[in-house]
């Protein structure tokens, strides 16, 4: 198995390889999964049933995960500081 390796955004967000994507056959329709096992994190693909309602997030529900998802001023210094020691 060849390793791939990715890095993720300044928000968090990452792409999984084409590759990976085909042998496991995820598309911009797929519904992923994602748990931490130990230090990794494992997105498994998620097959709904037919009907199966989602839940649907409000405006300000978003607002404030955007709002909570944001890095404060020192963290975002500390995390420059490491990428630009690589």
């Amino acid at each position: 198995m060849s390793k791939n390796i990715i890095k993720p955004t300044s928000r968090g967000q990452v792409t999984i390889p084409l590759e990976l994507r085909t042998r496991l056959d995820i598309s911009e329709e797929t519904l992923l999964s994602v748990d931490v096992l130990d230090k990794s994190v494992v997105f498994t693909p998620v097959k709904l049933e037919k009907n199966q309602p989602l839940r649907q997030y409000s405006k300000s529900e978003i607002a404030q995960y955007l709002r909570d998802d944001k890095l404060s001023d020192e963290d975002a210094r500390f995390f420059a500081d490491i990428i630009s020691k690589r």
